[in-house]
């Protein structure tokens, strides 16, 4: 339980910063903490969008990994419009 709780702020450390250094040049603490302040206000979706990950992720590992060529751009894509919709107005 207590991993589990290490890495969902991890997650939420970085999930929404990454894109705010990058794309509007802002300090990286700064990032960090609008991060995991947005984390935490969108702790529901963040998490269902976390799960189909996973399922999705659990799929396309069958076939050899293959499905992972599909996977990755799609799980970028959804990951950068979610950005979007919260960071851009």
């Amino acid at each position: 339980m207590l991993l589990l709780l290490v890495v969902a702020l991890l997650v939420s450390l970085l999930f929404y910063a990454i894109p705010q250094v990058m794309l509007q040049d802002r300090a990286p603490i700064d990032a960090i903490q609008s991060s995991i302040i947005e984390s935490i206000r969108n702790w529901q979706p963040l998490a269902v969008f976390v799960l189909i990950c996973l399922a999705l992720s659990f799929i396309a590992a069958l076939p050899v990994g293959l499905g992972f060529i599909i996977l990755g751009p799609i799980a970028v894509g959804a990951w950068y419009q979610n950005y979007k919709e919260l960071y851009e107005e």
